[in-house]
């Protein structure tokens, strides 16, 4: 039993949802190394206000962590600066639970905001236990559909 969410066919999962885990499965991704490829994440999603400021992420919104301006600064600046180099290794900086759990290819120590629930960056998700049991239901199925994807 798979439950009403998944639907029958791959085209019925959310966009937002299904299909970002079907990509990292087909993918077969392996445990990031921001070692090996620094840039990878250096060049992913950022945060752009109304005012021109860049943020690292939208949940820190904040001085902290504030790139620049657009106004004033081109993009590949901004993120080759040190503000986001230190976002990504406190992104990559997980838990030691993190470290051999079955599922941190797909989860990745969880978003920073529910690793600051417990008090600091590298610290497991405080949705830990609950992604735990849902990948645990879900992969399965998930599998099945990636390789009916191809």
């Amino acid at each position: 039993m798979t439950g009403s969410w998944f639907g029958d066919a791959p085209q019925q999962l959310s966009e937002r949802f299904g299909w970002t885990f079907l990509v990292k499965i087909q993918q077969k991704l392996m445990w990031f190394d921001p070692l090996a490829q620094p840039m990878i994440f250096l060049k992913l999603a950022s945060t752009l206000i109304f005012n021109g400021d860049v943020f690292c992420c939208d949940f820190f919104v904040d001085e902290q962590w504030k790139l620049g301006n657009i106004m004033g600064t081109q993009l590949d600046v901004l993120f080759a600066g040190k503000r986001k180099s230190n976002f990504a290794w406190a992104k990559w900086s997980v838990g030691n639970k993190c470290l051999v759990c079955r599922h941190k290819a797909i989860c990745r120590g969880g978003c920073l905001k529910e690793r600051l629930v417990l008090g600091a960056f590298n610290r497991e998700s405080c949705f830990c236990e609950s992604y735990k049991q849902f990948f645990d239901y879900a992969m399965p199925k998930f599998m099945q559909i990636a390789a009916q994807v191809k």
